[in-house]
C-alpha cells in the first residue's frame, strides 16, 4: 500500500466569473495561465461550477473543451437540450498532473443537469449529459502555459446562455 504523503502546501491560485452568451462561436470563457517549471508532482485543480439556460423555445447543444499549452486535449457536446424558462446546474472538474516539465496527465468531467426547477434545484437522472475525459499530454513547461475553458451554444441567441464561477487552486508536494 503506498504512503500516504501530505501536500507541504496547498496554494490558492485563481478565481473568477464567466458568462457565454448569445454566440454559436467556440468562446474562451476561462484561462489561467500556468507557472514555469513546477515542481514535479505539481497538481492543479479546476473547478467551473454555474448555470445554463435555454429559454430559446427549440432544443439546443452546448460545446464544452478544455485546452492545454494551446491545443483542445478535450472536447464534448452534450445532446439535445429542450427549451426551458429554468436554468438548469452545469459542473465542471479538470485534473492536472504533473510528474515533470514535459509530461503531464489530465483528467476532465462535466455534467449538466436535465432539468431544473425555478428554485434551481435539480431533477437527476440516469441520462443526465455526463462526460469524462482523459489523457497523457506533451507540454513544455519550461515556460509558463495556458489552460482554457471553451463554450460554444449550438445557436447564437439572447436567451441561451452559460455563466457561473471558477477557482483554480495549486497543490505543491
Amino acid at each position: 500500500m503506498p504512503e500516504f504523503h501530505p501536500a507541504q502546501r496547498d496554494t490558492f491560485y485563481a478565481y473568477g466569473t464567466f458568462s457565454v452568451a448569445n454566440t454559436a462561436a467556440l468562446t474562451d470563457a476561462i484561462t489561467v495561465t500556468l507557472r514555469a517549471n513546477p515542481e514535479a508532482g505539481t497538481f492543479y485543480r479546476l473547478t467551473v461550477g454555474g448555470q445554463y439556460l435555454n429559454n430559446s423555445g427549440a432544443n439546443k447543444t452546448l460545446r464544452l473543451e478544455i485546452a492545454f499549452g494551446g491545443s483542445a486535449m478535450y472536447t464534448a457536446t452534450t445532446g439535445n437540450l429542450a427549451a426551458s424558462a429554468s436554468t438548469r446546474s452545469f459542473k465542471a472538474e479538470v485534473h492536472l498532473f504533473i510528474p515533470s516539465t514535459t509530461s503531464q496527465r489530465i483528467v476532465s468531467e462535466g455534467v449538466i443537469a436535465n432539468t431544473a426547477t425555478a428554485d434551481g434545484t435539480a431533477t437527476w437522472a440516469n441520462n443526465n449529459p455526463r462526460y469524462l475525459g482523459e489523457r497523457a499530454v506533451s507540454v513544455d513547461m519550461s515556460t509558463a502555459q495556458d489552460l482554457v475553458v471553451r463554450f460554444a451554444h449550438s445557436a447564437a441567441a439572447t436567451t441561451v446562455t452559460i455563466d457561473g464561477n471558477y477557482r483554480i487552486e495549486r497543490i505543491v508536494p
